[in-house]
């Protein structure tokens, strides 16, 4: 009997990025305008899927609201389909979304960033 493998498709580029292939629930929102709204979030995304919660970020420094957010879909399917597109236009705003990653691979990716923008 041949042995199957069931593998979920990544673009060329996107492969080898930190946890591109992980099989989450949870996306990353970047890039997002002070205007949009929880509301707009769940009327975007909800497209894609089934959504479970909505985190909105607030930038605790300037108390500006809505920096970024996690979506948080009830299954990994949604997420795979959201993500195949890297930037969204949520309320008339242009968005990057990312599976969102656990907080040991973002702290390894920002030390990463760190380093480089200390070296320039």
């Amino acid at each position: 009997m041949e042995e199957v493998w069931n593998q979920r498709a990544v673009l060329r580029e996107d492969s080898q990025r930190p946890g591109a292939h992980l099989t989450v629930k949870k996306i990353f929102v970047g890039g997002m305008k002070e205007d949009i709204e929880e509301h707009h979030l769940q009327d975007y995304f909800e497209q894609h899927g089934k959504m479970e919660v909505i985190e909105s970020m607030t930038d605790q420094s300037s108390r500006i609201k809505g920096v970024l957010a996690f979506v948080i879909f009830d299954d990994h399917d949604s997420v795979g389909k959201t993500v195949i597109q890297k930037y969204h236009t949520v309320n008339g705003h242009k968005c990057e979304v990312r599976k969102a990653q656990e907080v040991k691979v973002v702290l390894e990716i920002l030390a990463v960033v760190m380093e480089v923008v200390l070296v320039q």
